[in-house]
């Protein structure tokens, strides 16, 4: 028996628009309820980052974040617009994958992030 070939067409410029879309989407929820939130959390990842030099998922980011008392916003999409306004600052690095620790995220792959250095 003959197996027959799957061909599955990716839009990857749609699936960036979504991306973006829903980040920002997040960010504009979590300032609705507090509006200065995306300058404390991009605050906390600097604060984060002075201490740590390895690299780290921003689910530790997070974490660190609410203990520090940033408020928690409602979807936490809202921190990808963070990490990426920080990466495109120049502050942090993609430096890989690696599994996700937060059960929540079924084991998935979470991008790994690295402070630059000098930061």
């Amino acid at each position: 028996m003959a197996q027959e070939q799957i061909t599955i067409d990716f839009n990857v410029s749609q699936a960036e628009a979504y991306k973006e879309d829903g980040m920002r989407r997040a960010l504009l929820s979590a300032e609705s309820k507090n509006p200065d939130w995306a300058a404390q959390a991009l605050d906390m990842l600097r604060r984060f980052i002075a201490s740590h030099s390895d690299p780290f998922m921003v689910e530790d980011v997070r974490a660190f974040a609410y203990r520090e008392g940033l408020p928690h916003p409602d979807r936490d999409q809202a921190w990808g617009a963070i990490v990426v306004r920080a990466a495109k600052m120049g502050i942090i690095v993609n430096v890989g994958v690696a599994v996700a620790k937060d059960p929540t995220r079924h084991r998935g792959y979470t991008a790994l992030w690295q402070r630059r250095i000098n930061q």
